[in-house]
């Protein structure tokens, strides 16, 4: 039997309620399902509408290390990551929260890829230090 809900929204849902334990949950007839308990599944699939690969397109902007250094120090969380406020008042949307998340572990592989460059630059200016330094070494001698 459908029963309206709570929310004077003109929903109606079916619910189970365990008065004994003070669970229940409810099925909405707008595709939603409210409960208070745990899920235990063997598998979730989360549809998402976008994926961060388009850290990863021309034109993205890359914040600096020093711009994301200064974002954590002003707002003690990374760029357009929710603060801890705001997951405790609203909670997460898995989907887009696992976007975020990808966005990040993507421009940390840039900032990877940066590094290595930067330091096979230095290496190689390193080793033709050294080549200079033993030929002047070799040539005092």
């Amino acid at each position: 039997m459908a029963i309206p809900s709570n929310y004077n929204d003109g929903r109606y849902y079916i619910g189970i309620q365990d008065a004994a334990n003070g669970t229940w949950i409810k099925f909405f007839n707008n595709a939603t399902a409210r409960f208070d308990g745990k899920i235990f599944a063997k598998e979730v699939e989360v549809k998402a509408n976008v994926w961060a690969d388009y850290v990863f397109r021309k034109g993205y902007k890359l914040n600096t290390l020093e711009e994301v250094e200064k974002h954590i120090n002003e707002k003690g969380h990374l760029p357009n990551i929710p603060s801890e406020a705001e997951v405790l008042k609203n909670g997460i949307n898995v989907a887009e929260m696992n976007v975020k998340l990808m966005e990040k572990v993507e421009e940390l592989t840039l900032y990877s890829i940066e590094q290595n460059k930067k330091l096979k630059t230095q290496s190689e200016k390193l080793e033709k230090l050294e080549k200079q330094l033993e030929k002047l070494l070799s040539e005092k001698n």
